[in-house]
């Protein structure tokens, strides 16, 4: 396997990559009353996610789930409101429900989750369970290659079982 430093085309789709994760990143299960946060709710990926997997029923998507605030006027933890879409007829057969690392082909057309919010009940794969290179520096792209290039080459030679 060879790892360079990707040709700059590359590295402008990383960048859309990366600012999409960005943006992607503070979505949470309730509606936002925050101005900090995008205007959508978990429903809201959920459906979109469940039309890319119907469009393309061999993928699989990793989410992470992850509670970012306190929560605010609720009458239900994070876990329960979770497991309530999780539970939706219209989810329930895309949401993956293992816990340990899968097959691929156990996983297609379906999310697995990246549980980085319970202590209690294991909702997927727990987070602090990975290997995770979590690093990241917008203003050298230099290190950034390189941490990921490690963290990939690391990998072709881990655990199988480890994700």
């Amino acid at each position: 396997m060879s790892l360079q430093h990707p040709p700059s085309p590359h590295r402008a789709t990383a960048s859309l990559l990366l600012s999409l994760f960005t943006v992607l990143a503070p979505l949470h299960l309730a509606a936002a009353s925050n101005s900090d946060w995008i205007d959508t709710n978990f429903d809201n990926v959920l459906l979109s996610v469940r039309q890319f997997l119907i469009n393309h029923p061999a993928e699989t998507i990793l989410m992470r789930v992850k509670e970012e605030h306190s929560p605010e006027s609720t009458t239900r933890s994070f876990a329960e409101t979770f497991e309530w879409y999780r539970d939706q007829p219209d989810y329930a057969p895309i949401i993956w429900r293992g816990t340990t690392v899968p097959s691929l082909g156990q996983v297609r057309g379906k999310i697995v989750i990246i549980d980085d919010f319970s202590a209690g009940e294991s909702y997927g794969i727990r987070w602090g369970e990975l290997a995770i290179q979590d690093a990241y520096d917008f203003t050298d792209t230099d290190l950034q290659w390189e941490l990921v290039r490690n963290h990939l080459l690391a990998a072709k030679t881990g655990d199988i079982n480890t994700l």
